[in-house]
């Protein structure tokens, strides 16, 4: 590690890996065999008395680092601070496939954060630079955030047309991942369930439910959840106490606590609405206890 100098501890290989790490892993990453992982890179720094970004060297790499810590960030639901490191980034002059993948990350933060009508027209910037890269599936995952915002701003008419296009291109063969499909079905039937069209809503949602055995427990939770949601909204409960009981079985196996705790508010409407008072309590109890441990104010 060319880090000597730089106030850091000096370690032997093996001693750097600790107990964590292999003494070869570390020569892997020390001749650039392999790319550490953020955890890695973290724990690794920490035994050198540097910070992550240290270790990266180059602007490149810090950029490559800062991108990975956005998506580290939106994917373990730090929204705003994820939707910051991505508008840092395409401040800095980013173009080509790094704007583009940038612009899909900070769609996504800013329709988590309710802030869907804002993802709109950066989604679309994504989807057709994308799509002038020949990068398909990367065009079809910007293209749902784009319907996301379109559903978010009450454009029904616009975000079906969107959703509907790409239910087609993957019934034709169009691969983007294991949960791209059920996605665009729930979004589907949100979609239809706003527009007082319960019955193609829940033909969307049965759909969706067919291709969640495909998925591992994380995101067929996830998806559990969002027909619980739906459901609810469509006026079925007994439909949603099942769907998200189910869910929240499943994210209690995967230690998923902050999709655990929403689940645990969703269920509380749920009951509140069936007019089961004792068991709202019992739920949103569990919900705020759970957010007040991870330190989420905002839920």
């Amino acid at each position: 590690l060319e880090v000597v100098g730089r106030g850091c501890r000096v370690l032997t290989q093996a001693a750097l890996a600790d107990r964590r790490y292999h003494k070869a892993y570390v020569s892997a990453l020390e001749h650039g065999h392999i790319r550490p992982s953020m955890a890695a890179l973290a724990f690794l720094a920490g035994r050198l008395g540097l910070s992550p970004t240290t270790l990266l060297g180059d602007d490149e790499r810090e950029r490559s680092w800062s991108r990975l810590e956005a998506d580290v960030l939106l994917a373990s639901g730090e929204w705003q601070r994820a939707a910051d490191g991505y508008r840092g980034l395409l401040d800095g002059g980013l173009d080509g496939a790094p704007r583009a993948e940038s612009l899909v990350g900070l769609a996504e933060a800013l329709y988590r954060l309710d802030r869907g009508r804002e993802a709109i027209t950066i989604a679309a910037e994504a989807a057709r630079r994308f799509e002038e890269a020949g990068r398909w599936a990367d065009a079809a995952l910007a293209t749902y955030w784009q319907a996301a915002g379109l559903y978010h701003a009450e454009a029904s008419a616009e975000a079906r047309v969107l959703l509907e296009d790409l239910e087609r291109r993957i019934r034709e063969g169009l691969v983007v991942a294991p949960d791209f499909e059920p996605r665009v079905l729930v979004l589907l039937a949100m979609v239809e369930s706003r527009d007082d069209r319960p019955e193609p809503a829940l033909g969307y949602l049965e759909s969706a439910r067919v291709r969640l055995a495909e998925l591992d427990d994380r995101r067929r939770a996830t998806f559990l959840f969002s027909l619980a949601i739906t459901y609810r909204e469509l006026g079925d409960l007994e439909a949603a106490i099942r769907a998200g009981t189910e869910s929240l079985a499943v994210f209690r196996a995967a230690e998923a606590r902050f999709e655990s705790a929403s689940l645990e508010n969703e269920l509380a409407l749920v009951h509140l609405g069936l007019g089961n008072l004792e068991r709202a309590r019992s739920h949103v109890a569990a919900a705020a206890a759970t957010f007040d441990a991870i330190g989420d104010r905002r839920w």
